[in-house]
């Protein structure tokens, strides 16, 4: 064990080399700073010039005025000094924690990450220590995407998670957005082409993505999907030429890029939430040529609440009836006499009252539960019928609409055949079409 003078141990001795050399070489930038006035710089290390890039002091001095108030951004500063004195007022250690942005002096906008502490001394009165990271170079080490270089969803959470949180030194003003990023079809591409060439396009929209969005957080999600927060400012013009730029990357079998984006509206909406509403906004984006972006709106939050709504309670709307059949008779053109039923499905809700089968079908398609909604349209019909056999009225042929989805996930057949035993009516009067454009052929006997 190393043996220590524990008398001398807590206390610098600043004429020894290491400890001058441990102030200089901090990983960070370091600095001190008088707590009142014009706040006169009185101590700053290397490295926080580096992080300003400035070459020499002189530079330093000439781009911050030597002093706080010329280090913060100027549209972050009155709310960070704010913030530096609330929690200094408020905690019982004096020290306070923070995020601003800085311009370098190439003009580069950098966020900081700031830890400081408030400490009496003896000759200059109050002044401040101060540690600031560099956030997007504070790890550098972990979670980079080997192949295009970028941050992946790890950093995005960490940094995402400061930016919007820097959101609150704006005095309330939310100017920036995230945008989610999707390469059309990406699966077939490299299919058809190559891992090898999909890599290359990866590599490429990265790039691009960087030179578009300069100074901005650009992220790379799993598969073809890219992260970028960004100043709200001129984000379509970006985008647009963004869109230009991929699509020029191929003379032939053109990679198309989509965006769906969310602007940034309060402090407490949380990293993932807003790339999950600017994925819901990506989602919306048809592929077309002339469709490529999306904005996420409150129509569209309503509309997903509805698909939520939808997916939640499907088995609730039909134990409780919500859902009926509705009846459409379908007409022989030669004789224009009434020679059957097409069985549709209508949904009348407590919450939202009527849904549009083009609202719900959809949803349970995509939800993977449309077969339990066809199934009970089928058990109604043949229980509507089954009835008028009962009331001595006719039996009447009707169809039902039935999706190709249905028999991936469960066995039609086999669940039709057991509704129309159980129903006792002749299997002849009942056909079953398919709403998707595919093959179904379906005897039941």
């Amino acid at each position: 064990m190393a043996t220590f003078n524990t008398s001398e141990f807590l206390h610098a001795d600043f004429s020894k080399q290491y400890i001058a050399s441990g102030l200089a070489n901090v990983p960070g930038g370091f600095f001190v700073y008088k707590a009142h006035g014009e706040e006169e710089l009185l101590y700053a290390n290397e490295e926080l010039l580096k992080i300003f890039e400035c070459d020499t002091p002189e530079q330093f001095i000439e781009l911050t005025g030597g002093t706080f108030k010329g280090i913060v951004h100027p549209d972050d500063l009155d709310v960070a000094e704010n913030s530096i004195w609330n929690q200094i007022r408020t905690g019982n250690d004096n020290l306070d924690h923070l995020y601003y942005r800085i311009t370098t002096r190439t003009g580069k906008i950098k966020y900081i990450e700031d830890f400081g502490r408030l400490y009496n001394d003896p000759e200059q009165g109050e002044v401040f220590y101060v540690f600031i990271v560099d956030v997007q170079s504070k790890h550098q080490s972990f979670d980079i995407d080997a192949l295009t270089g970028l941050p992946g969803m790890r950093r995005f959470s960490e940094s995402g998670d400061m930016m919007l949180n820097s959101k609150t030194l704006n005095a309330g003003s939310f100017d920036h957005s995230l945008v989610f990023f999707n390469i059309r079809n990406f699966k077939y591409f490299n299919i058809k082409y190559g891992m090898s060439a999909g890599d290359e396009i990866l590599k490429n929209i990265a790039s691009l993505l960087l030179r578009h969005f300069p100074n901005n957080f650009v992220f790379r999600f799993s598969n073809d999907h890219f992260v970028v927060i960004t100043q709200t400012n001129g984000i379509l013009e970006r985008i647009e030429q963004l869109h230009e730029d991929v699509l020029n990357l191929r003379e032939e079998n053109k990679v198309f890029i989509m965006a769906g984006i969310y602007n940034i509206v309060s402090s407490e909406i949380s990293p993932s939430m807003a790339c999950d509403l600017a994925k819901a906004a990506c989602d919306e984006v048809t592929g077309n040529d002339d469709d490529y972006y999306c904005f996420y709106t409150e129509a569209l939050g309503e509309k997903l609440q509805r698909k939520k709504y939808i997916i939640d309670n499907i088995d609730k709307a039909i134990s409780e009836g919500y859902i009926r059949p509705y009846y459409q008779s379908i007409i022989r053109s030669s004789t224009s006499a009434i020679c059957g039923k097409e069985t549709l499905a209508r949904w009348i809700d407590p919450v939202y009252g009527f849904l549009s089968p083009a609202e719900f079908i959809p949803v349970l398609e995509d939800s993977k539960q449309l077969h339990k909604l066809d199934l009970y349209i089928i058990e109604r019909a043949l229980a509507d019928n089954k009835k008028r056999i009962e009331q001595g009225e006719p039996s009447i042929n009707f169809s039902v609409n039935l999706s190709r989805y249905d028999f991936e996930l469960c066995d039609m057949v086999e669940e039709i055949t057991k509704r129309v035993k159980a129903a006792g009516i002749p299997p002849d009067s009942s056909r079953w079409k398919s709403r998707n454009p595919c093959r179904v052929s379906t005897r039941i006997t």
